[in-house]
This record gives structure tokens, sequence and C-alpha cells, in this order.
């Protein structure tokens, strides 16, 4: 691949290309840059070896913008190739009602979220919907960030329960997704969206498995990496550190105006089927499972 890349430096015309990204990037007057009269081949090749020229310059990761998803899908897939760290960062579909989603392409937004404040990536490939779409704002992601180690000693479950749900973590009877966790007396189990683990040699690993917590007292005495389909521990670990399970978080006091404002509506109502779906909803709200579209 570095032939094609390398074909791309020897024109001329791309080392002005190449000055006038960078004094983009730097500038705080920065103008659209337009190229003309590439094929697919060479705009391909232009892409990755400008991403590869940037990186000795700017480390931060440059967002390149498709006009729908398939695009994304084909150039991430390509740049890949070329040996760069590029993620797609996928859009938003909205839902005006209540259904049992899953919320599989949140927990990809944020694992490429947590990617790029973790200096993780060359470029993130993405849509124009989805580039202007709201999300959790990376000083909050930031701060939600959580990091459990062996060893540590001021964990107590319930204080634990009560962060999790906080960062938008649903507490079941076992956890076989992501986004979930149970508490078993000293036993926690958490299946995070994105976590990165250390393992007892020092050794990092990033992605989505679930890890169980086992306490003693207030004093993690083993973290282990298990198979939730048979309950077995399969890695030990020396620390992990996992990110929230939504974009939209809701803490303690803004839940507890959630719960006042629909209690309020529900006694104005007269429709009998609203105040049913509002005791649905004071439900799920107990349970930490507020949803958003």
């Amino acid at each position: 691949m570095n032939i094609l890349t390398d074909c791309v430096r020897d024109d001329g015309e791309y080392a002005q290309l190449l000055r006038a990204v960078v004094g983009n990037k730097t500038s705080r007057t920065a103008l659209p840059i337009l190229v003309t009269g590439l094929c697919d081949g060479a705009a391909d090749a232009t892409y990755a070896a400008l991403l590869e020229d940037l990186q000795t310059k700017d480390k931060r990761p440059a967002l390149l913008i498709c006009s729908e998803e398939k695009e994304c899908v084909r150039l991430r897939n390509l740049l890949v190739q070329f040996g760069l760290r590029v993620e797609f960062y996928v859009g938003r579909d909205l839902t005006f009602y209540n259904i049992t989603a899953s919320h599989e392409y949140e927990h990809e937004r944020l694992r490429v979220l947590s990617s790029i404040l973790e200096g993780r990536l060359d470029a993130v490939i993405t849509t124009p919907d989805a580039a202007i779409s709201y999300t959790i704002p990376p000083e909050r992601l930031i701060a939600s960030q959580m990091k459990l180690a062996y060893g540590q000693s001021d964990v107590e479950p319930t204080e634990l329960a009560a962060r999790l749900v906080d960062a938008g973590y649903v507490r079941t009877e076992l956890v076989d997704a992501p986004g979930q966790f149970a508490v078993r007396g000293g036993i926690v189990d958490v299946y995070p969206a994105v976590a990165r683990f250390t393992d007892m040699d020092r050794q990092v690993s990033v992605g989505s498995y679930p890890f169980r917590i086992e306490l003693f007292g207030d004093e993690i005495d083993r973290i282990e990496i298990f198979d939730p389909s048979t309950q077995r521990m399969t890695v030990t670990l020396d620390e992990v550190e996992f990110s929230p399970a939504r974009e939209l978080l809701v803490d303690t006091e803004a839940r507890q105006k959630m719960r006042t404002a629909i209690e309020a509506w529900s006694v104005k109502s007269r429709d009998e089927r609203a105040k049913e779906e509002m005791k649905l909803e004071l439900t799920a709200l107990d349970g930490g499972e507020v949803n958003f579209a």
C-alpha cells in the first residue's frame, strides 16, 4: 500500500495540499479546501497519505465526512488496510415511542468517543447528520469514567451500585449484555460498554467484556473477566477502567426531578391509558432504566 501513497507524495500539488490542510488545522479562521480531478482510487490514496502525514504534525484525529453510511464503511475498511487507526462514528436513529431497543449503536459511539479522548485514533469517519448530533460532552465523559483496581479499599457494594446507575447501567439478576450490572452480596458483575483492562502481567486490552469484582469487606479481593454463558472466570485482572453505558446521563438529583414531574402529570391526567404509561415510566426510573432516543 505504501507504493500508492508514495506516488501521491511525488506529485508537486500534494505538497501544496498538505501545507493548506496543516494550516487549516492550526488556524482560527479555517476555510474549505477543494480538491478536484482525482479518480476514486487516487482520492483514496490521497486520504491515506494525508492522514499519515498529518499524524507526524498534529496528533489530533482527523474528521472525514461522507455522504452516506455505506461510503463510510468502505472508506474505513480501506484506510485500515493502509495501517491507519480509523473508526466509523454511526449516527443516531430517533424513536418516539416506548420499545425494547438495543443500545449497541450507542455503545459503539461511546467506544469511538473514548478512543478519541485516549488518542487511539488517526481519523473518524461519519455522515453529516451524525457529525452534528448531540452526544455526551467530553468533560462529562471523562468525569464519568470509573476505575477499579485489585486491592482498592474504598469500595462498598451499595455505593458502587449507585455510581453505576448514575453512569447509565441497568441493574439485573444476571448480566448478559453491555450496559448491565448485578450485585450479589460482596460480588459485583459489570458488563461495560467499553473498557480498558489491565491483567496481572500489566498487559492492556480494550473491549467490551463482563468482569466480576469479589469484595472482602470494602476491599477488592479479586477482579476477573468471565464468560456470561458459563459464569466461568477467564482472565484475572489488576485493574479495569470503563466508560458510562449511556450518552445522556441522569444523576440522582435529575432522577428525582423527573419522578416529581411524572407524579404531578399523573395526578392531573384524566386519561387512564396515560396514567398507566406514567406508572411504567416510574417503575423504569426506579430501576435505572431511563431511556432517551
